[in-house]
């Protein structure tokens, strides 16, 4: 009986262990580790389309933003022409003493940040150009000198005021129609009845001979606008027109609405030559921010249209370097790592509770079997002494 107990023993202790732990605590583990990394994935991978729906938000509104601002910016010089255009309209004559009050008037560079000055624009027929110079030296302007190269059979478009004078003087005297591009806007400004922008053009005024506008409103003989081209053309007094620079005009556009962008604007057509205006806004970066910082490259370059003042103009815009550590794009990354450590602990603790419950499951059966041992012994036996050492071995 003790060889059988001791034989029995070693054959079924062991074998009871090795399918416990061998097995069903390592299935356990190997299926709470996969389900808490999949679990851990499919968290970080929400979170993850959750920032990028929130980064393309952001970049919308800040484009919006930023194209409201552009417009904002090109209309505001309209005010200053519509101005001038009440003083026409007002029925008195309008000399150069009375521009000149109006334009000082005006404080230009805080209303129109960009408007270099404020002029009248008057259509002179060739077969009166004579008078025309004449008028303008009786209006205290002895300075004035026609200065034209159109067709001969063209009426002329000449610069007759233009204030402030320091800055304007080359302007002055100056057939705006003589040029293509300045004379297209005039006549699309006659035809319309509305504020129009000139295509891209080098200004006199503009020492840098950067990207410059001239923006212009015509004048009528009456309050009330014409309504069809024809009649337009026959009651035009005078155009209002304001030359404009466009790095000044759209400086400090980005800053002004807090857009973590840069943008391009492009006149008519998104080529180097057409380019109109580049800014970028690009704060100090620290050293982990250059360093350790990855954006997601989740929103990218987009290209719109702008119309404005009966142009369209094509604005190029991407998010610039601050725009991505504003947005939480570490959590996504922390949380698996975070999840698969803790996946892991899990994935431990099951198995050690697995492993446990097999060897005390083993230890239950081992001590069952010596109990059914000792009773079988006891059945046998009428009178007995069992001694045992602490393995319960007989």
């Amino acid at each position: 009986v003790r060889w059988r107990s001791a034989a029995l023993r070693g054959r079924e202790a062991p074998s009871a262990y090795a399918n416990g732990i061998g097995r069903s605590p390592r299935a356990l583990a190997i299926a709470v580790l996969l389900v808490g990394i999949v679990c851990t994935m499919l968290t970080a991978h929400w979170l993850e389309r959750t920032i990028d729906a929130a980064a393309e938000a952001k970049y919308e509104r800040q484009k919006e933003r930023l194209a409201s601002e552009v417009r904002r910016r090109f209309r505001q010089p309209v005010y200053g022409m519509m101005g001038g255009r009440g003083i026409f309209a007002a029925g008195a004559r309008v000399d150069r003493a009375a521009w000149q009050g109006y334009v000082r008037s005006r404080n230009l560079a805080l209303e129109f940040p960009g408007v270099r000055g404020l002029g009248a624009i008057e259509r002179v027929p060739r077969g009166e150009i004579d008078r025309f110079v004449a008028a303008r030296h009786a209006d205290g302007q002895p300075e004035f000198r026609l200065r034209t190269a159109g067709n001969h059979s063209d009426d002329l478009y000449v610069i007759k005021f233009v204030e402030p004078l320091e800055t304007n003087g080359a302007a002055l005297g100056f057939d705006a129609g003589s040029e293509p591009t300045r004379r297209h806007a005039i006549e699309q400004a006659i035809r319309t009845g509305q504020p129009t922008l000139s295509a891209r053009l080098a200004l006199v005024q503009d020492k840098e001979h950067g990207a410059g506008f001239l923006y212009m409103v015509p004048v009528y003989r009456t309050i009330v606008v014409p309504g069809t081209p024809q009649e337009r053309e026959a009651a035009l007094t005078a155009l209002i027109y304001a030359p404009i620079v466009a790095s000044e005009l759209l400086e400090g556009a980005l800053e002004s609405i807090d857009a973590q962008l840069v943008f391009s604007l492009f006149d008519g057509v998104e080529r180097p030559e057409h380019l109109v205006f580049s800014a970028e806004n690009t704060p100090r970066q620290s050293f982990a921010d250059r360093m350790l910082w990855r954006p997601l490259p989740v929103v990218g370059p987009s290209v719109d249209a702008l119309e404005i003042g009966g142009r369209q103009f094509w604005m190029r815009t991407a998010p610039a370097a601050d725009f991505w550590p504003a947005l939480d794009y570490w959590s996504p990354s922390l949380i698996r790592v975070t999840g698969t450590c803790i996946s892991a602990l899990l994935a431990l603790a099951a198995w050690l509770l697995a492993s446990g419950e097999v060897r005390a499951r083993a230890l239950a059966r081992s001590m069952t079997t010596d109990l059914r041992r000792l009773a079988a012994v006891v059945r046998h036996t009428s009178n007995a002494v069992v001694i045992t050492d602490r393995a319960r071995r007989i």
